[in-house]
């Protein structure tokens, strides 16, 4: 916690979880359905913060607001809208997403706790490169796993 320049008290458990949002639509007169996965945690939130990538229609500070109403939220109950989420691409691009084990590799959750830990912790050096790169190389993964 201390890249998001969070310490975490003992009432904070779970607060590095993810939420995972299935949206099944039917289509054709019942015939089929149509399944998307859409995904947010903390990390998802910095994406956003870190003007990675951008939800329509959100102003940066709206975002903001957001983070700040997680972070002082003390029953761990709140609100997340749906702009929050990002659109996964496939059911193994979600697990891409949420660090979990997939066919879809992807090292993006591991750079940006490095790029957090670069703006926030004070002289952390990190072994990734240059911030620059790191940002790039987020951007690359995370356009890669959702469907913009």
């Amino acid at each position: 916690m201390e890249g998001f320049r969070l310490h975490s008290p003992s009432y904070g458990a779970g607060r590095g979880g993810g939420i995972l949002l299935v949206n099944i639509k039917e289509e054709y007169h019942r015939e089929s359905l149509e399944i998307s996965y859409f995904y947010c945690d903390f990390l998802v939130l910095h994406l956003f913060l870190e003007n990675l990538i951008q939800p329509k229609k959100i102003s940066p500070s709206k975002i903001n607001d957001l983070k700040y109403e997680i972070i002082d939220t003390m029953d761990g109950k709140f609100w997340l809208p749906k702009w929050a989420f990002v659109k996964a691409k496939s059911p193994e691009h979600l697990l891409a997403l949420a660090g979990l084990g997939s066919r879809v590799s992807s090292l993006w959750r591991e750079y940006m706790y490095e790029l957090l830990c670069c703006k926030n912790i004070p002289s952390f050096q990190s072994e990734l490169g240059s911030e620059y790169e790191m940002r790039e190389y987020i951007k690359e993964q995370v356009n890669k796993l959702i469907d913009n």
